[in-house]
């Protein structure tokens, strides 16, 4: 099914047939896929944007994910939410104070360290994650439903092989 050649530091994994490819298509430049990356992730993230706003009072795909994360776990320390979603920890205040203002979430003192703040979800808030779940669900059915199943597959491998190579640099 797939063609596997091996280079001194890679492997490239190339499928017999590629996914609507024609003959004549020419390889794009690796500059050309990332941009194209780019814009997809970035047309996902706006349609993501305007969903959860429509639904949710203008809530923003930063506010989104940090519920998320603390749908991970009941309490998290806000230094650990702004290591895991990336964002400073400037931002991080700014997204807790805007869920704290809805009653989303709550602040709470670390009872291990008087430095440190703690955020949970509230009832209201894990309220709105499960409706966020649902929305997500249907926005991304949406969003994908243009490929077939060999399609997300191959997709999902392609990205899996991604992420891989950068965490491996």
């Amino acid at each position: 099914m797939s063609r596997v050649s091996t280079h001194a530091h890679s492997q490239q994994v190339q499928p017999a047939t590629e996914p609507n490819q024609r003959q004549d298509q020419r390889t794009p430049t690796s500059v050309e896929l990332a941009e194209m990356l780019m814009k997809t992730m970035l047309a996902f993230k706006r349609r993501g944007n305007m969903c959860f706003a429509q639904q949710h009072n203008e809530l923003s795909m930063a506010r989104v994910r940090l519920l998320a994360a603390m749908g991970d776990a009941p309490r998290a320390r806000m230094g650990d939410l702004s290591a895991a979603l990336g964002v400073t920890p400037r931002n991080i205040t700014t997204i807790v104070d805007g869920l704290e203002g809805e009653g989303l979430i709550a602040r709470r003192p670390d009872p291990t360290d008087r430095r440190a703040t703690l955020v949970e979800l509230t009832a209201k808030g894990r309220e709105h994650l499960e409706q966020i779940h649902v929305m997500h669900r249907e926005l991304s059915d949406q969003f994908f439903a243009v490929l077939d199943e060999s399609e997300r597959r191959y997709l999902f491998t392609l990205l899996t092989r991604l992420q891989e190579g950068l965490l491996d640099t």
